[in-house]
C-alpha cells in the first residue's frame, strides 16, 4: 500500500492551495519539508530572521491579493517570529504561519527549543493549532487558509511535531480537503445598499474613502467602475494607495484632508476607522456628515464614529451591488 509523510502532505497541502513560494530560515525539524517543496515546485526563499519571513510573506499577500506563507523554526524561532505576525494581525493581512516543534513524546520534559508556541501565538492570530495526527496535517493546513481569507483577514499559525512530520501513513487515510470555503465574499441587505445609493446620489459633495478591504475582496475594478459611473471622489488609505490612480480627476489623495472635511456624505468602504483616519473623527472628518460604513466585519461598524447606515458585506459584493 502506497505510504505518504507529514512533510509531504504540508507540501502537497500547500500545492493545492495554490502556494507558490515559502518564506522561511532554515533550521531542524524542517529539512523533510523543505525537500517536499521543492519536489512539489514551491519556491522556497530563505531569510536571516523569522520575523523577516513573515513580513516578507506579508509584503507577497498585500503585493498578490492571495495568502503569504511563512515557515519557521521551533522554539527561538517562533520567538523572533512574533512581532511580524502581530503586525500582520493589526495590519489585518492574511498570512499562514506554519512551525515545526519538538516530538509529542518530548513534551513537557524540558526538551531542546521547547516553548509553547500557542501561548505565544493565541493572542496575535485569528486561530492557532497544533497537529496531532499525522492524517490530518492537510486538514489543519486548510482551516489555516480558511481562517486567515475569511471575515477580516489575519494571520493563521500550526505547529506541527518532528514525529508527526516524519511519520509515514497510508495514502488512503490521508484527508485531502477540497472545495471547502467560498471564493465570494457576503453581500449587503439590498434595502440598506439601496438606501446609501439613494444618499449618495442626492449628496452636495459626496465622497468614498476606501481601504484594504478593497484589496483582499479583489475589488479595484469594481471601485473604479463605481466612482467613475456615480461620479463621486475617493480618498485611499495609505494601503491601497493607487487602486485609484493619484492622477486620476476622481482621486482626492493629495488634497485628502479638505475633501474629507467639507463633505456632506461619506463612505467608507472596506476602511477601518483606526488612527490612520484620525478615527473618523473632526477635524478631519466633518461631524455633521451623513456617514455610511461598509465592512465584512461586523464589529467594525460604528467603532469610533457614529455610524448613520451600517452594512455587513464584503466590498466587491457591495460595491457590484451598488
Amino acid at each position: 500500500m502506497d505510504t505518504i509523510n507529514g512533510s509531504d502532505l504540508v507540501a502537497k497541502a500547500l500545492k493545492k492551495e495554490g502556494v507558490a513560494v515559502v518564506f522561511t530560515l532554515s533550521g531542524a525539524p524542517s529539512f523533510g519539508v523543505y525537500e517536499a517543496l521543492a519536489r512539489d515546485g514551491i519556491r522556497i526563499v530563505d531569510v536571516r530572521h523569522e520575523q523577516a519571513a513573515v513580513l516578507m510573506a506579508q509584503g507577497y499577500a498585500r503585493s498578490t491579493g492571495r495568502p503569504g506563507v511563512a515557515w519557521i523554526v521551533p522554539g527561538p524561532g517562533v520567538f523572533n517570529a512574533v512581532t511580524g505576525v502581530a503586525n500582520c494581525y493589526y495590519g489585518s493581512a492574511p498570512v499562514v504561519v506554519l512551525a515545526g516543534q519538538n516530538k509529542i513524546e518530548d513534551f513537557e520534559l524540558g526538551a531542546f527549543h521547547e516553548s509553547n508556541h500557542k501561548a505565544l501565538m493565541r493572542p496575535i492570530t485569528k486561530w492557532c493549532a497544533t497537529v496531532y495526527e499525522a492524517q490530518r496535517v492537510a486538514e489543519y493546513i486548510s482551516i489555516a487558509f480558511r481562517e486567515a481569507t475569511s471575515g477580516m483577514p489575519g494571520p493563521a499559525f500550526v505547529d506541527f511535531p518532528q514525529n508527526i512530520l516524519e511519520t509515514e501513513i497510508d495514502q488512503e487515510r490521508v484527508i485531502l480537503p477540497d472545495r471547502y470555503r467560498t471564493v465570494v465574499g457576503p453581500s449587503g441587505d439590498p434595502s440598506l445598499v439601496s438606501e446609501a445609493l439613494n444618499r449618495l446620489a442626492k449628496a452636495e459633495r459626496p465622497l468614498i474613502v476606501y481601504g484594504s478591504g478593497i484589496l483582499w475582496s479583489g475589488a479595484d475594478q469594481a471601485l473604479l467602475r463605481f466612482v467613475e459611473t456615480a461620479n463621486i471622489p475617493s480618498v485611499p488609505t495609505p494601503s491601497v494607495r493607487g487602486s485609484i490612480p493619484d492622477d486620476h480627476p476622481l482621486s482626492c489623495f493629495i488634497s485628502r484632508s479638505y475633501a474629507m472635511s467639507q463633505s456632506d456624505v461619506i463612505l467608507f468602504i472596506g476602511a477601518r476607522l483606526n488612527f490612520i483616519l484620525s478615527y473618523g473623527r473632526p477635524p478631519r472628518f466633518n461631524q455633521r456628515a451623513y456617514t455610511i460604513q461598509v465592512d465584512v466585519a461586523p464589529e467594525e461598524i460604528g467603532r469610533n464614529r457614529p455610524i448613520d447606515l451600517g452594512i455587513v458585506g464584503d466590498a466587491k459584493s457591495v460595491l457590484n451591488q451598488l
